[in-house]
């Protein structure tokens, strides 16, 4: 994956916000996964994956329309803590 700019953490959280709490750890891993792969699709071939883009976290991330009703700080500090939480679990697992 490419470096993880805060514009990346701030999508991805944004994005979790959607989820149940419960779910957000799954899915979060799963994007992070998608922006691997795409990372070395582009590092292999020189040109961007047809789904998930160069390898940045952001790219893979869906569009999430912002809601219209304000968002606990609580949770969207809780939605970041879980993107930070997978990107060092995915960092140090073997």
């Amino acid at each position: 994956m490419r470096r993880v700019l805060s514009y990346d953490v701030e999508r991805a959280a944004n994005a979790l916000l959607g989820y149940r709490e419960g779910e957000r750890s799954k899915v979060c891993s799963c994007w992070i996964e998608q922006a691997e792969v795409a990372h070395r699709y582009f590092k292999r071939f020189g040109r961007a994956h047809s789904f998930w883009g160069t390898g940045a976290l952001a790219e893979v991330v869906p569009n999430v329309r912002q809601k219209d009703y304000k968002v606990e700080a609580e949770d969207r500090f809780s939605a970041m803590e879980v993107v930070f939480h997978c990107l060092v679990r995915s960092r140090t697992e073997i």
